[in-house]
């Protein structure tokens, strides 16, 4: 039955008559011109342009009536994959080979399981976006140069002095969101949220340790109830000092340092300046934590320091 089938179809010339006046690869060489390594067609599609084959990758494999007699004629078929370099390459420069804007990435800003750990520590910057948004930057040497998070601050609509802070792991507010908080004079203690799980007050997972100096010493929980502190900030000198500990132990003295933080107020002398993160490899798999606690912390450093203003914020329970 399949013999009858092929015999009655028309044929490639049939249907397409020859023409000397008239050849059809021109229209699709220049398609093709861009590679460099091409593979044979057998005729009669040989008169078309050749299939672009990416090099170091075996030719097409052609499927014919004769090879398989259960399925119709198809051409060679070329499968192009990308890489995690040509996604870095497309996300750094764009198509115009040009380093783009922050805001035009969004749609690639964020593929952490390609992310190759650092080897070294890295210092990064909280770069302004815009009134009410900021990127947290590598610097432009860096191999992997996208923005690591996108942070936000809107207001509550129904009580417009308290404060959203939401951070996103990419270049924008489409990228994965990590979680938020909200500080500010509201009658309803504050709240932090992480990921999917449900929101904690912050006085249950931030809290300060020993020393009354405004700036003190600040203990990190990753869930409230839930163990040893996950991150300890020392923020009495500049800059900052961010220390973790095993899960298994609470010996200070078996602690790690993963990063350090340098506010924007740290000096007075010195012309202003953005705020930097420096971040170790070994930190990186903490950076959410990292990053979120220390724009609590920063935001608890800031809030005017007397017994009347303090007790206007709905984190005052906290002890300065």
């Amino acid at each position: 039955m399949s013999e009858s089938v092929y015999s009655e179809a028309p044929s490639y010339h049939s249907r397409y008559p020859e023409s000397d006046d008239e050849d059809p690869s021109p229209l699709l060489t220049p398609l093709a011109a861009h590679h460099g390594e091409t593979t044979s067609i057998p005729p009669p599609l040989a008169r078309l342009a050749p299939v672009s084959r990416v090099p170091g990758t075996p030719p097409a494999v052609e499927s014919t009536p004769d090879s398989n007699p259960g399925a119709p004629f198809t051409s060679p078929v070329e499968i192009r994959t990308s890489t995690s370099s040509d996604i870095r390459t497309r996300g750094e420069a764009g198509e115009s080979g040009r380093r783009p804007d922050p805001t035009s990435v969004q749609r690639i800003s964020h593929f952490g399981n390609l992310r190759a750990r650092p080897t070294k520590n890295v210092e990064f910057t909280f770069s302004p976006v815009g009134t009410n948004a900021m990127l947290l930057l590598p610097p432009p040497e860096e191999q992997d140069a996208r923005p690591r998070y996108y942070i936000t601050v809107i207001q509550n609509c129904f009580m417009p002095l308290s404060h959203i802070t939401t951070i996103y792991r990419g270049a924008s507010d489409s990228a994965p969101r990590v979680g938020e908080f909200e500080m500010g004079i509201l009658g309803s203690p504050c709240h932090r949220q992480m990921e999917n799980q449900p929101a904690e007050r912050l006085m249950d997972v931030l809290e300060k340790k020993g020393s009354k100096t405004k700036n003190g010493k600040w203990a990190w929980y990753r869930r409230a109830e839930s163990g040893p502190p996950r991150l300890f900030w020392n923020c009495n000198v500049v800059p900052f000092i961010c220390i973790t500990v095993p899960p298994d132990s609470n010996d200070i003295d078996s602690s790690t340092t993963i990063a350090w933080f340098t506010p924007r107020h740290a000096k007075k002398e010195v012309p202003t300046t953005l705020c930097r993160l420096q971040v170790t490899p070994s930190g990186q798999t903490l950076f959410d934590d990292i990053v979120m606690s220390i724009l609590a912390i920063e935001r608890r450093i800031l809030t005017p320091y007397n017994f009347t203003a303090e007790s206007l914020f709905n984190y005052s329970s906290l002890e300065l």
